[in-house]
């Protein structure tokens, strides 16, 4: 198993990763001067620091300080916002596997300290795809269930199969061709302009809701904008298309005689627009909003979205700053990554910087404000010269509220070749080598 991801916590004073069907959780490396910039006590602090790395060149001392055990793969799961090690009842986060409910485990002993099940239309559980904490940390928003096309809201306060009416409708029926469509596989949220940004897989898609607005209404369809994906094409924009070709002479034409209505501008918008659209047909993997987490210096306020999608060898940023439902969200940049893979690389915005791994292990730092690259940290070349030669994926990287840590996920599914099978015991040597 390898590690899937890779989180600090808010405070950054843990990591958390999933390795299979388990959640790891690390202490940060000791440092001395986390004894004297202490603004609290820690309640464990004496009994985890032996699990803390006393040397940070010795690689084998570093071990979980709690191991959480799955049902099944661990899909999703993400922090509690206003998690504080000094405070014991904000230390948790939440998880979901395959199979299972959504548990909020703590992360002091690694007990399940509620669990959250929502229902499809069969009254049947359903284990969903992704899930995110929003409204301060006071809900949490999961979906992606595969038999109805629905976003469950739960109170965190309210454990069990209640969730918070209403439910938000991403399309009228699994089959109708309203809404948004696909599996649900990414979200995020803004708590600058109270929005979730929601990607989906095949066809691929972002669209924007406002948790807002959905206080009143039993069942709420509360789309702002089609972001990128189906709900681009209508009647405005294919008359507006024939209208580029329209012949000026023409009076029927609406055009204006004189007018060149087939300028270079108008022709590099359109393919602008259609590459940023081809970009996410293969299926979102990540939406984040530039909201200047965990005290970052230079964070936004919402105004840009930002997207990574499968076989995709760019992380795509969208303007948010003009949101109509009649209007194309446009895309404004692209900052190139190594990802041109079915694994899911993520990536994490400190303020205004990008940090994303790649296939060829590298860590990439890119300025979104200015859309340069800021470095290029070649960092597990030597790892893979001593694993056999196989070339392992940096599948996320992330760094530490103080900008001292950079926390990297190194790993990726390998499956034998005809070398690696034993003609005389095929199965033993398959097994093995898959282990390994």
């Amino acid at each position: 198993s390898f590690p899937q991801g890779i989180q600090f916590s808010p405070d950054g004073t843990c990591l958390l990763t999933a390795k299979a069907n388990r959640l790891e959780l690390y202490n940060t490396p000791y440092d001395d001067d986390d004894d004297e910039n202490d603004d609290g006590d820690n309640g464990n602090k004496e009994s985890n620091e032996q699990h803390r790395v006393k040397n940070k060149d010795d690689k084998d001392v570093w071990e979980p300080v709690i191991t959480c055990a799955a049902g099944e793969t661990v899909r999703a799961y993400t922090w509690y916002p206003h998690m504080k090690s000094s405070d014991p009842a904000t230390c948790c986060f939440a998880a979901v596997s395959r199979d299972s409910p959504v548990h909020l485990y703590d992360a002091y002993d690694g007990s399940i300290r509620a669990s959250y099940c929502p229902y499809n239309g069969l009254d049947e559980m359903e284990s969903p795809t992704t899930l995110c904490f929003v409204e301060n940390g006071t809900k949490l928003v999961t979906g992606g269930l595969r038999t109805d096309r629905l976003l469950h809201i739960f109170d965190i306060n309210r454990p069990g199969r209640d969730h918070v009416p209403p439910t938000l409708k991403l399309g009228k029926t699994r089959r109708s061709k309203d809404g948004q469509k696909g599996l649900v596989s990414a979200m995020a949220y803004s708590e600058h302009r109270g929005v979730i940004a929601i990607g989906t897989y095949s066809p691929g898609s972002i669209y924007l809701y406002d948790l807002r607005t959905y206080s009143k209404s039993a069942v709420a369809e509360v789309i702002i904008v089609c972001v990128v994906g189906h709900g681009q094409r209508g009647k405005k924009n294919n008359n507006n298309k024939r209208k580029r070709f329209n012949n000026p002479n023409d009076p029927s034409s609406g055009v204006a005689a004189g007018v060149d209505n087939s300028s270079p501008s108008m022709n590099f918008s359109a393919a602008k627009r259609s590459w940023f659209q081809t970009r996410t047909r293969g299926g979102v993997t990540q939406v984040e909003f530039d909201d200047g987490e965990n005290g970052m210096a230079g964070g936004g306020d919402g105004h840009y979205l930002f997207s990574t999608s499968r076989r995709s060898n760019a992380i795509l940023q969208w303007d948010l700053r003009k949101l109509s439902s009649s209007n194309y969200c446009p895309g404004i940049a692209r900052f190139e990554v190594d990802n041109d893979t079915n694994q899911r690389i993520e990536f994490q915005i400190h303020g205004d910087q990008i940090w994303t791994g790649g296939r060829d292990g590298c860590v990439r730092v890119y300025s979104y404000r200015t859309s340069t690259s800021e470095t290029t940290k070649q960092l597990i070349s030597d790892m893979n010269d001593e694993s056999n030669g196989d070339e392992d994926h940096n599948n996320s990287s992330d760094i530490g509220m103080k900008k001292s840590l950079l926390a990297v996920a190194i790993g990726t599914r390998h499956f034998p070749s005809e070398n690696d099978w034993d003609s005389e015991e095929p199965h033993t040597s398959l097994t093995n080598r898959t282990n390994d």
